[in-house]
């Protein structure tokens, strides 16, 4: 099956008549004959029958006529969408991101930009995801990586993957912490972070789950930071797993592995900006690299 045939065929049915077809289409009418038998042989159905009027559907042409139009529309606008997006994406478009970008395949997602927007300028804004959100819902930034979940009736979520959580202490506790409950956990001295982090809120929901009060040392907002405080030795933190392994990895800390918690990584634009072409480019390069389906 060819396009230009589901062409005709959609055009003749709409127009009733070959030769307005043909008008429009900018072909002969034998052409249009010939796509219309050669689909009809293809699908072993007839679609029209000839009348002093006109080309008129027969019942199977005017059950397969809506499935012609959405394959026509869809394959028309990938081209014209491929089209916008490779010679058409211009400007700077400002996304916020948090940790050291190698969670969020930073090293890919920019190339990939590169190669395909090449008039399209990229800025990248260390950011936590609550001051993120809030960035993209007063268009200081056009889109954002987060830990949790912000969906809502403003801002749209691709999820890219799911990542575990750590709480992560100093390797000279490894023996306080590997025989620690929640309660004793509680009481060892946290270094926690700012109300608009993810991980301050998901560590709340833990603690009142397990009717605990953790005893609170310092806010900090850069898991870099957050790391090595803990390595230092100064306190407990909950980290996300590329962090808490590389760490513990490197023999700096020690993970309390008796949390079960994950959280969505997730990235964010604004509903209402989902048509603008860098919005779409985005969007597209990241389900590329990240391997999501629309």
């Amino acid at each position: 099956m060819e396009i230009h045939q589901l062409r005709t065929y959609v055009t003749v049915a709409r127009e009733g008549h070959l030769t307005r077809a043909s008008e429009l289409l900018n072909l002969s009418q034998p052409a249009l004959s010939a796509h219309i038998k050669s689909l009809e042989d293809e699908l072993g159905v007839i679609l029209f029958e000839r009348t002093p009027k006109g080309m008129k559907l027969t019942p199977p042409g005017q059950l397969l006529l809506n499935q012609a139009e959405n394959a026509l529309s869809a394959f028309t606008g990938m081209f014209t969408q491929a089209k916008i997006l490779k010679n058409e994406v211009s400007g700077t478009v400002k996304i916020g991101t948090f940790g050291d970008g190698l969670a969020l395949k930073i090293g890919e997602f920019l190339p990939l930009m590169a190669s395909c927007y090449p008039n399209l300028s990229l800025h990248l804004k260390q950011g936590i995801s609550g001051v993120i959100v809030k960035g993209i819902k007063n268009r200081e930034l056009d889109s954002g990586y987060v830990l949790g979940s912000y969906e809502d009736g403003e801002i749209a979520a691709i999820h890219l993957k799911y990542v575990r959580l750590y709480v992560t202490a100093p390797i000279a506790w490894k023996e306080t912490i590997e025989e620690a409950g929640w309660f004793e956990i509680a009481e060892i001295p946290w270094i926690v972070t700012p109300p608009s982090c993810a991980i301050i809120e998901i560590a709340n929901k833990l603690n009142q789950n397990n009717k605990v009060k953790p005893n609170r040392l310092d806010e900090l907002d850069h898991q870099s930071f957050l790391r090595s405080l803990v390595a230092a030795g100064v306190g407990l933190s909950i980290l996300p797993e590329d962090h808490a392994v590389a760490a513990e990895l490197a023999g700096k800390v020690v993970l309390w592995r008796q949390l079960d918690c994950e959280t969505a990584l997730s990235f964010l634009y604004l509903r209402e900006r989902e048509d603008e072409p860098a919005i779409k480019a985005m969007i597209l390069a990241n389900r590329q690299v990240w391997g999501v389906k629309a």
